[in-house]
């Protein structure tokens, strides 16, 4: 439900206000003769009526007709639709309404107003509202549409206009009868999918069958305004680290919200803070609630260099992958290294370069795990056929001696090859720790890496389509 601290303030449009329920008042006042009949021509029917019913909905288009003496004995004539009129009648004489799709509720919205029936109006107004999604109609209670991050949003903003007292436009004022309205209608979108959703503000778990199905979810969710519903629904773990005693949050890089984000030593009065880690809680959902954060990405656009020569280690992101760091993490640090590197083609692509540490990380190169604890000093310290020592073979630029086959199948052995001062590791998985010190510092530690050391591996790889 909507936060009451942050959310008391916004003003409703008129279609959101009040609570869905029917009041009904025994009092009937005398605007008209309650034994007197009227008659009033719907179309091709004729609607006989009391006096006391036309008074309950009081003043109306009908009444002020009826009070004239002259009008009295008359039938009231009117070119609207019976079928509509069949449920303002029900209405007239006490019987709460059930409206059956979005095309009656726009009808009789549309009625009520025309012909004035203020209670109609706002009885239909406070109900829930109607909709239609690509060939399915829902029913949609107005509560679950105002929950934290999720109003305003793309029903509150439509109906609003929509359903805005069309006789208050003073170019259709004095008009014969209300211009026409459609339903609230979005064809091109999944009706599946928006199952899903209505699921999900009414706080019932969505089954996700893998993850593009989550993901069309989340783009239906950012389509129609529900960011809070967006957030409950992206793919995230919460852990504790035993060692650390902390909660820690695994989220993809594309899934991250930068207002989600915690630099704790960005106001220290220090000019060279403690590094701590960054800290994440999912906005709307946790808000308040800091966890350690550790970033997922799944991305071609990723490698880690080893320079052998300077000891040095860093991570480079190339494209979207860069582009998103810098438009994520900037917002709490200014140590992005950020270019725009022309290709060959001429076209300059993002680029971002990261200082990272590999202390306690765990690393799976070739599709084999690293045993070794610290296995990255097999790189910087000339050691590194000894890490690369994995099925299948390793790189031949990496291997000190490599192996080639001969005539029959018979091995080779090739002549040395100079093993290059800086190593480049293509990472397809990992996660990382983003650690912090002061708004002018920021670094990775890694957490996992999935890496791959050569062409060769991955078209190993590779399958058949």
């Amino acid at each position: 439900m909507m936060s009451e601290s942050k959310q008391s303030d916004i003003q409703l449009p008129e279609p959101f206000k009040g609570k869905p329920e029917y009041t009904a008042n025994i009092h009937i006042p005398e605007v008209l003769p309650h034994d007197k009949m009227y008659s009033i021509q719907i179309g091709n029917r004729l609607f006989r009526l009391s006096g006391a019913s036309l008074s309950s909905d009081a003043p109306s288009y009908f009444t002020k007709y009826f009070e004239d003496k002259e009008n009295e004995t008359k039938i009231l004539f009117l070119d609207r639709s019976p079928a509509v009129f069949d449920k303002i009648y029900s209405h007239l004489q006490g019987y709460s309404i059930d409206v059956k799709d979005a095309s009656e509720f726009v009808y009789l919205i549309s009625d009520a107003t025309y012909f004035n029936l203020n209670k109609l109006r706002t009885h239909l107004l406070k109900g829930p509202i109607f909709v239609k999604i690509g060939c399915k109609s829902f029913v949609l209670p107005k509560e679950i549409l105002l929950g934290k991050g999720n109003y305003p949003n793309f029903f509150s903003v439509t109906f609003d206009a929509t359903l805005r007292d069309p006789f208050k436009n003073n170019e259709v004022k004095n008009a014969i009868r209300p211009p026409p309205v459609a339903p609230p209608f979005v064809s091109t979108r999944s009706s599946k999918l928006f199952q899903d959703i209505v699921d999900g503000l009414q706080g019932k778990t969505v089954e996700f069958e893998n993850e593009k199905h989550r993901e069309d979810v989340l783009r239906e969710c950012r389509y129609y305004n529900f960011f809070g519903l967006e957030q409950k629904f992206v793919n995230h773990k919460i852990q504790v680290n035993p060692f650390s005693r902390e909660e820690e949050i695994i989220i993809n890089l594309k899934d991250i919200k930068k207002s989600g984000l915690l630099n704790t030593t960005m106001e220290s009065p220090h000019s060279l803070p403690e590094p701590q880690l960054l800290k994440y809680a999912r906005p709307f959902v946790e808000e308040g609630v800091y966890r350690n954060l550790i970033v997922q990405i799944e991305s071609p656009e990723v490698s880690l260099l080893v320079n052998r020569k300077t000891k040095m280690l860093c991570a480079t992101f190339s494209g979207v992958t860069a582009r998103r760091i810098k438009t994520t993490f900037s917002r709490v640090s200014t140590d992005i290294i950020y270019e725009e590197v022309p290709s060959i083609d001429g076209i300059k692509i993002p680029k971002v370069t990261m200082l990272i540490q590999l202390f306690n990380s765990v690393a799976i190169l070739n599709g084999t795990r690293i045993k070794r604890k610290r296995w990255w000093r097999d790189l910087l310290e000339e050691k590194p056929k000894q890490l690369l020592e994995v099925q299948p073979p390793p790189p031949k630029c990496l291997n000190e001696r490599a192996i080639v086959y001969g005539p029959m199948g018979t091995e080779v052995e090739s002549e040395e090859i100079t093993i290059p001062d800086i190593i480049e590791i293509k990472v397809t998985k990992s996660q990382w720790h983003m650690a912090v010190s002061g708004p002018n510092r920021i670094w990775m530690n890694a957490v996992l890496i999935d890496g791959i050391l050569n062409e060769e591996y991955f078209r190993e790889s590779t399958s058949f389509i």
